[in-house]
């Protein structure tokens, strides 16, 4: 489920590392053939089989490529589909570039024919069909026309360019913060007086009780009030573990709208735009799970007694409360509460950045 607007700014990157990467794959099929058929007789194909620095070069190059696709598939899972959108877009260009992952055997005949005039010309000049990859990839990468200028306008860096990140990088190293918080948060409150004996997020009765409280003080059973709030608490702490899975997937799907304006944002500006973006969502996915943990922490019983109780006294007025909506909406923003907190220390405290990419984006 998609908590968040499809926004296609963020995804960018992603799109323009995946599609070099198909298009890097139709080359290197235009190149297998070439090699398989003639290595046996044309001597400037050899540079394909020894240690050539400059073929090991072009392959750190390809690798470097490959890990941020990664990066970008583990940014946003969704960037597939966007990217197929994005393809159509560029038009016949673009889509040739993709048909090798669709139909790999035709088109890596179909990549070589197309390559060939291009690899003719490179070996006349330097025997190597070296140039002709690392020209094509300049291409796609570089300034002045490139593909990715095609795409962003201009505007993106790559993640490997002189230790700038990528938008890519930063949405993953704003994920990753997330979801270490969340976790260490749903650990917290999920133990037993995690919401009960916290005065910032303790849930107090609905106020809608406050005539029920002072009808029963008159007659001296108030302790049920005392005993139902209790139980409120019990129950949030009890919904809080079970819910820990929503959360991560809350954040894992989330599309991140300005990953450079959250990053240099407030110290919970990661938090806002997570609650922001996902609570409506959240709360629905949650309110079963209330629901079951109000009933086995006896909220409900001591409920139902408490205005059994009520009710018998002489004309009392109608009172109601919504103990599910209560404990979710309190639940939410206690949890939401301490994920904050847990983001401004890892933007804060160095010890906090347990990972390569929590150093690499808030160091």
């Amino acid at each position: 489920m998609n908590f968040g607007a499809k926004i296609m700014a963020m995804k960018i990157f992603s799109k323009f590392v995946f599609l070099t990467l198909l298009f890097i794959l139709s080359v290197g099929a235009a190149v297998s053939v070439g090699v398989a058929a003639r290595a046996a007789d044309e001597p400037r194909y050899q540079t394909w089989q020894g240690d050539d620095p400059a073929r090991a070069a072009l392959v750190e190059r390809l690798n470097s490529l490959i890990d941020d696709a990664e990066r970008a598939r583990s940014a946003d899972p969704n960037f597939l589909a966007d990217l197929r959108a994005a393809i159509d877009a560029q038009g016949p260009t673009a889509r040739s570039a993709s048909e090798p992952v669709e139909n790999a055997s035709s088109a890596s005949a179909d990549a070589a024919r197309a390559a060939a005039p291009k690899a003719t010309a490179a070996n006349n000049s330097d025997g190597s069909f070296l140039s002709t990859i690392t020209d094509n990839l300049d291409g796609l990468t570089s300034g002045g026309g490139g593909l990715l200028d095609s795409i962003t306008g201009g505007s993106s860096s790559g993640s490997d360019g002189g230790g700038v990140l990528s938008n890519a990088d930063i949405g993953a190293g704003l994920r990753q913060a997330l979801q270490f918080a969340s976790e260490h948060v749903v650990s917290q409150l999920g133990a037993v007086d995690g919401f009960n004996l916290d005065s910032l997020i303790h849930i107090p009765l609905p106020k809608s009780l406050d005539k029920v409280r002072d009808a029963l003080e008159m007659v001296r059973m108030a302790g049920l009030l005392e005993d139902l709030e209790l139980r409120l608490n019990r129950a949030a702490e009890l919904a809080t573990p079970r819910a820990k899975e929503l959360f991560l997937g809350a954040i894992e799907d989330m599309t991140l709208d300005d990953v450079r304006g959250i990053l240099s944002g407030p110290d919970d500006a990661a938090t806002q735009y997570f609650q922001r973006t996902t609570s409506a969502g959240l709360s629905d996915a949650m309110r079963p799970i209330i629901d079951n943990a109000l009933n086995e922490a006896g909220a409900v019983q001591v409920y139902e007694q408490t205005m059994g109780e009520y009710d018998s006294l002489p004309f009392m007025p109608d009172v109601k409360a919504d103990l599910t909506a209560h404990v979710l909406t309190l639940g939410l923003k206690g949890i939401f509460h301490y994920i904050a907190k847990e983001e401004a220390s890892i933007r804060n405290e160095p010890v906090k950045r347990t990972t390569d990419l929590l150093r690499r984006v808030f160091g």
